[in-house]
Parts: C-alpha cells; sequence; structure tokens
C-alpha cells in the first residue's frame, strides 16, 4: 500500500514538472521568435531547438523537485506556495512577451503599450489562476487515475 501512494506522488509531480518544462519551453521559444531578451532567462543560452528542450526538461525537473523537497519538509501549503511563486514567474514572462509581440501585432499598434500590456497582463493572469487550480486539484486528489 505504501510503494502505491509513492508512485502515485511521483505521478503528481511528474504532472507537476511537465507543466513547467512546457510553460518553461514556451517562455524560451517566444523570447527567441520575438528577439526580445527576457527577464530571467538570457537568450543566449535558448539558441538552437535542442538546447530548449533541454533547458526546459531541466527547469521543469527543479522545480517538481523543489515542490517535493518542500512538501517532504514544510508540508503542503508551503508546496503549492513555490509551485504558485513558479508560475508567477512563467506567466509574468509570458504576458510581458506576449504584450511585445502577439498583443500588438493584435491591436496593429491603435492602442499605447500600456493598455496592450495592462490586456496581456489580464489574459496570464487567468491563465495562471487556471493552470495553478489544475495543479492543485491533481496533488489534493487521492488517486491519479
Amino acid at each position: 500500500m505504501v510503494e502505491a501512494t509513492i508512485i502515485i506522488t511521483g505521478w503528481k509531480f511528474l504532472v507537476l514538472g511537465s507543466i513547467h518544462s512546457i510553460l518553461g519551453f514556451l517562455l524560451m521559444t517566444l523570447g527567441k521568435h520575438e528577439a526580445r531578451a527576457t527577464l530571467f532567462l538570457p537568450m543566449n543560452m535558448t539558441s538552437s531547438p535542442l538546447t530548449r528542450v533541454y533547458l526546459s526538461i531541466g527547469i521543469g525537473a527543479i522545480a517538481a523537485s523543489l515542490s517535493a523537497l518542500a512538501y517532504g519538509c514544510f508540508g503542503l501549503t508551503t508546496m503549492f506556495f513555490i509551485t504558485a511563486a513558479f508560475l508567477s514567474l512563467w506567466y509574468i514572462e509570458l504576458a510581458i512577451l506576449l504584450a511585445h509581440g502577439f498583443f500588438k501585432r493584435l491591436f496593429d499598434e491603435e492602442m499605447p503599450f500600456e493598455i496592450t500590456l495592462f490586456i496581456s497582463f489580464v489574459v496570464m493572469v487567468n491563465a495562471g489562476y487556471f493552470t495553478l487550480m489544475f495543479l492543485v486539484s491533481v496533488i489534493r486528489s487521492p488517486q491519479f487515475f
């Protein structure tokens, strides 16, 4: 019975790490295509697609490992705060990149940049909230399947 709990917990952290990996890959890919430096990742680290894949897998592994360590040492609440902190970093970066790229082209520079940035932040805050609620429901579920 104990082994099944460890496997289920491992799958939950695998889901957590996968989501962080996907967000890291999106951040590096958008940062490269928008030709703008991100706040946390320098663009010279994300030059080749294979490097971006390896870095995003590493970022996901680090985020999941830190969350698992926080869960083991401090409990569930601390793990949720660490997960929320990582998601905040990802979505703030994505909001800035989308404001400079997608939303700027979408509004065709008819709106001031501050309003475009605000719209981008609103969209990314909603995405971050739904991602966090998905992760909370996955982690709190008694079974994975």
